[in-house]
């Protein structure tokens, strides 16, 4: 079944990367980016959320990663091909360890190049200049758990997929408040209810408004019944 934009809808995700496996952590954040934790996900279209991290440079790898993990790369030139570990990436550009192992799990093509890296946000701190859709009342997300086998890790046990407080975008509905529901029957009925209390402001309005008119053409008529009493009073 697919679903048509009106029912897209944008959230803002804020998660704290201190002390979180690198790996676990960029599923997860892969998912929010695509959209896939959403009832309305659709493969082919842009349906993710933006994602704001924080703390970059805290996070972790198990085992010797550290030392172990090499990063490859290629200048394009003869000779030209560069390699760092993970230590090495980390000291000089902290935000490229989690970058690289989130976009590594995501297809690289023109949907994630135009649209899905852009709503991507990385940065080293507990700080970041998203305060307009973040406000400190917004808490991180939950971490990863280490077993996933009772926890729906992409929604982190939430009821709906954003937190009350974050910023939630959607150009088609700017008056549905409420948030997507993980649960498809629920967002679906939700949508109902919704559209069932629009066609009731509609009538409301239709009723309103012919009153209106109403109202206005009896005033019509009595100013003009006013004005010839007036002129054969004159005359």
């Amino acid at each position: 079944m697919s679903f048509v934009g009106m029912h897209m809808q944008r959230a803002w995700h804020l998660i704290n990367a201190e002390n979180q496996v690198v790996g676990r952590l960029a599923c997860q954040v892969a998912t929010l980016l695509k959209g896939k934790h959403k009832p309305t996900f659709t493969p082919n279209k842009d349906m993710g959320d933006h994602v704001v991290i924080v703390n970059a440079e805290k996070v972790h790898f198990t085992g010797k990663s550290w030392n172990r993990k090499i990063y490859y790369w290629h200048s394009g030139y003869p000779g030209g091909l560069k390699q760092r570990t993970a230590k090495q990436i980390l000291d000089r550009h902290p935000t490229r360890i989690i970058e690289r192992a989130i976009l590594g799990m995501l297809e690289n093509n023109r949907l994630r190049r135009q649209f899905i890296q852009k709503r991507l946000f990385i940065y080293t701190g507990p700080n970041h200049p998203h305060t307009a859709e973040l406000p400190p009342s917004v808490p991180p997300l939950a971490a990863v758990p280490r077993s996933l086998k009772r926890v729906n890790f992409a929604t982190n046990g939430l009821d709906h997929y954003a937190h009350p407080n974050s910023f939630q975008w959607n150009p088609y509905i700017p008056k549905y408040k409420t948030r997507i529901p993980i649960n498809r029957h629920k967002f679906l009925k939700e949508q109902e209810q919704w559209a069932k209390e629009q066609k009731e402001a509609e009538v409301t309005r239709r009723v309103e408004r012919k009153a209106a008119r109403e109202k206005r053409r009896l005033a019509k008529e009595g100013a003009a019944a006013n004005a010839s009493n007036a002129a054969e009073r004159k005359a």
